[in-house]
């Protein structure tokens, strides 16, 4: 929580808050490599067409408010490892995975 508190410090809200909603990218990437899930075609497009739009959301907010800072970028790629670990322990734990 308090790594993403100092994320909204040095990002602009939108782009913490697309950041915070695309968790499903990382998470299921990490639940394939990590647990050898395997998702369905469905799910698979559904997770390329979030991450699209989150391309072309980061590349037009970067040319409306130029002001990212790497720093804060950081913080929230770690916040997404923690949130893979995360979830993947929680699915060990409760082996429904």
């Amino acid at each position: 929580m308090g790594l993403s508190n100092a994320a909204v410090m040095r990002l602009n809200y939108p782009t913490h808050m697309m950041f915070k909603s695309c968790k499903l990218i990382p998470v299921m990437i990490g639940s394939m490599l990590i647990l050898g899930k395997r998702y369905t075609l469905y799910d698979i497009l559904a997770c390329l067409c979030m991450t699209v739009g989150l391309i072309f959301f980061t590349l037009a907010d970067s040319q409306v408010q130029p002001e990212f800072d790497l720093l804060g970028k950081n913080q929230l790629n770690i916040l997404l490892v923690y949130e893979i670990m995360l979830r993947c322990m929680a699915c060990l734990l409760c082996s429904g995975c």
